[in-house]
C-alpha cells in the first residue's frame, strides 16, 4: 500500500480484494512483481548480473548466449518499468528508471533489442521518457552486425510510433552532426517535469481504480435508445455540460439518468471509450 497507489486503491475501498484477502493483478509480469517485492523489502534492485529471467537462461560468452542474456535481462528492466506505470509504484519507477538508464547509457552498451522497443511502446505512455531513451539508443548505436541473430526480421515488427521518432531522430542527428559519444546520462534521467507526469499517470490510474466498482449513472441516447453505464465522476470531469447537470439542482441529478438527444450512436461510443 505504502507504494502502489493501486494496491491502496484495492484494500482500502469496499471491493473484493478486501473480503477475500486477495488481490488479482491482472496482466502483471512475475518476474517484475518479483522485483517489486523484492524492492520494497530491501529497498534495492538486484545487480545486472544477478536477474534471473525465465527467458534466457544462457551465460556470457561473447556471441549468441552473450545476445541472449543481454536480451532478457533488457526485457526484465523494461518490464519492471512498465509494471511500475500500470500500478502506480512512483518510487519504484524512479528507481528501476534509474537503474535502466544507468546500464544502457554506460559505455559498451548496444542499441536496444526489438523485443524490448514492442514491448516498451505497447505498455508505457507516449510521454514517458524511456521511450526516447529507446529511439536514441537505436539511432547512435545501431550497427549491422547485430541483426545476425534473429532481430532483422524483427524490425519488420517495429511500432510505427518508434519509426516515427526515429526518422525524426536520424534527421536530428544528421543535421546537428551527433556522434555516439555524446549520448549524455542527464538527457534520459527523471526531472521534475518527468516526475510530475509519473505522478499524473498515478493519478489518472487511481481515479479508474477508484471507480472500478462504484455506483454509475445510465446515459440514453432517446427514450428507447441505446444505455451506456457511465460513473459520474467521469462525466463530470471530461465534460461542463456533465458537470452541471449531476451537480445542480436537476432531474438527471436525482434521477440518475442522463438524456442525450439528437447524438449519434457511433460517437458516443468512441467518447464513452476514451480515458
Amino acid at each position: 500500500m505504502q507504494y502502489s497507489e493501486y494496491l491502496k486503491r484495492s484494500l482500502n475501498e469496499r471491493w473484493a480484494e478486501v473480503e477475500t484477502g486477495i488481490v488479482r493483478l491482472a496482466h502483471a509480469d512475475c518476474h517484475a512483481f518479483e522485483v517489486f517485492v523484492n524492492w520494497i523489502y530491501s529497498q534495492t534492485l538486484p545487480d545486472w548480473d544477478d536477474i534471473t529471467c525465465h527467458e534466457c537462461t544462457c551465460h556470457d560468452d561473447g556471441g549468441e548466449q552473450d545476445y541472449c542474456s543481454r536480451k532478457a535481462k533488457g526485457m526484465c528492466w523494461t518490464k519492471a518499468c512498465c509494471f511500475a506505470v500500470h500500478f502506480q509504484a512512483i518510487k519504484f519507477k524512479q528507481a528501476v528508471h534509474a537503474r535502466y538508464v544507468d546500464e544502457e547509457v554506460a559505455p559498451g552498451g548496444g542499441a536496444p533489442f526489438c523485443a524490448i522497443i514492442k514491448y516498451a511502446f505497447a505498455n508505457l505512455p507516449e510521454e514517458d521518457i524511456l521511450l526516447k531513451l529507446l529511439v536514441d539508443l537505436h539511432c547512435l548505436k545501431y550497427l549491422l552486425e547485430t541483426d545476425k541473430y534473429g532481430e532483422s526480421s524483427d524490425r519488420y515488427k517495429l511500432p510505427q510510433a518508434f519509426v516515427i521518432r526515429m526518422m525524426h531522430r536520424y534527421s536530428h542527428v544528421i543535421t546537428k552532426n551527433i556522434t555516439r559519444q555524446q549520448l549524455k546520462l542527464q538527457d534520459y534521467q527523471l526531472n521534475a517535469t518527468a516526475e510530475k507526469r509519473v505522478r499524473d499517470t498515478a493519478d489518472t490510474g487511481t481515479l479508474f481504480s477508484s471507480l472500478l466498482y462504484g455506483d454509475t449513472i445510465k446515459v440514453k441516447l432517446s427514450p428507447e435508445g441505446t444505455e451506456y453505464a457511465v460513473h459520474p465522476e467521469l462525466l463530470s470531469q471530461r465534460s461542463e455540460d456533465f458537470k452541471g447537470a449531476l451537480n445542480g439542482n436537476l432531474k438527471e441529478a436525482e434521477e440518475r439518468v442522463i438524456m442525450l438527444e439528437d447524438v449519434e450512436c457511433g460517437i458516443s461510443d468512441s467518447a464513452f471509450a476514451m480515458p
